[in-house]
């Protein structure tokens, strides 16, 4: 050691020289206090020596002193394993002291399985609120789309009133719809049916055939009969009706339900 009371008492001796406080050197050093206290007084040291040397020459580069002429050139520095051993017997981190940043403890949060569980409720009841209203839409028609059913010949097309679009109902005024007496005859009725409005419609021709369609409006259906058409309608006042070219207002204006219409050649008379 140093003459004159060691490192300990040559780097008090600076530290007073230069103006300053044990607890400017420990803010200045991250040092603590005790620790310097420790090495100024020269006595015992509490922890291993490799951490008094380290302490010794971070003080010393502090103050503006050469570390190696303070500590003592023949005591042997502490080696790897020495440390190591030391520091184990201490509890301390083999090495020189290192400032590990301060973590802060991590919690679990109590609410997140909480937020997570109303999330996928709330999620549920969408999906099924969004399924009912689906399935209700179907089942109101899909938003006023025509649906046929099996025993309808064909569907009808949009189509400008009083024009017939229907493939089905153009191949039967080309070449005659067959009924179940045979062929219609020359003289046979024309029933064409347009709609303003959505209707339901059912028509039995002949008292044997049958269609029926879901017209939306600006629908037209043209069909053929031998001796006569029975109609069942959901929507009257949505309907027009023309017989072999002539206007019927046999439906009324009203929006209930008829059924069991007959057109035959004595409506013609009428």
């Amino acid at each position: 050691m140093n003459a004159g009371g060691g490192p300990g008492a040559a780097l008090g001796r600076a530290r007073t020289a230069a103006g300053k406080s044990l607890e400017d050197m420990s803010a200045e050093t991250q040092i603590n206090i005790g620790y310097l206290r420790e090495i100024e007084a020269g006595g015992e040291f509490s922890l291993p020596e490799i951490y008094r040397r380290t302490f010794i020459r971070t003080y010393a580069k502090a103050l503006g002193l050469d570390a190696e002429e303070l500590l003592d050139p023949g005591e042997e520095e502490p080696g790897t394993d020495s440390a190591t051993e030391e520091g184990d017997r201490f509890g301390l981190p083999s090495g020189p002291p290192v400032e590990s940043p301060t973590v802060a403890p991590v919690f679990s949060n109590p609410f997140s399985d909480r937020s997570q569980l109303r999330t996928m409720v709330i999620i549920v009841i969408f999906l099924l609120t969004a399924l009912v209203l689906a399935v209700k839409w179907l089942g109101s028609g899909g938003g006023n789309e025509e649906i046929a059913s099996p025993s309808s010949p064909e569907r009808s097309s949009p189509v400008n009133p009083g024009e017939n679009l229907s493939a089905f109902n153009q191949d039967r005024m080309a070449g005659g719809a067959e009924s179940a007496g045979g062929g219609v005859a020359s003289d046979s009725l024309v029933l064409v049916a347009t709609s303003s409005e959505s209707v339901w419609v059912h028509i039995v021709i002949d008292n044997d055939s049958a269609v029926e369609y879901t017209m939306p409006p600006r629908y037209s259906v043209t069909l053929r009969a031998a001796e006569n058409f029975l109609l069942a309608v959901g929507n009257p006042a949505g309907l027009a009706i023309s017989l072999n070219g002539r206007r019927l207002d046999i439906l009324g204006d009203g929006n209930r339900p008829k059924k069991n219409i007959l057109l035959s050649r004595k409506t013609l008379s009428r």
